[in-house]
């Protein structure tokens, strides 16, 4: 499974807007994304530390239970580097342009740049 950028910016607004900033899987989970590529997003964010969060494995090795947040340092530094809309489709137009997929590092670095620019840093 690869990473999802957009699912990550999804779930890092989802847990900066719920009151007590956590977010459970199965509410993130529809038809683009199900429960069980959502929690695997939750877990690699926290060990990517974005977030907190509980994830639990069934038997067989599948997650079973997955809660997102709250957002950590780097989670907050990385959405506020991204929370803008058209940021974003910036964003992804300069990187689908080129590389296609890259590192969070590339996203966030590209994301502040382009906010300096909009503000003629």
């Amino acid at each position: 499974m690869r990473r999802d950028m957009d699912l990550v910016r999804e779930i890092l607004i989802a847990c900066s807007k719920s009151p007590d900033g956590c977010v459970d899987a199965s509410v993130l989970a529809d038809a683009r994304h199900p429960f069980d590529v959502v929690a695997y997003h939750v877990d690699i964010m926290m060990e990517a530390g974005l977030i907190g969060g509980v994830v639990q494995h069934d038997c067989g090795g599948g997650i079973a239970l997955a809660q997102a947040g709250p957002l950590t340092w780097a989670g907050n530094d990385f959405l506020d580097a991204v929370a803008s809309d058209s940021v974003w489709k910036q964003v992804k137009a300069k990187l689908g342009e080129t590389v296609k997929t890259t590192t969070i590092d590339v996203v966030k670095s590209l994301a502040v740049r382009l906010t300096q620019q909009a503000l003629g840093l």
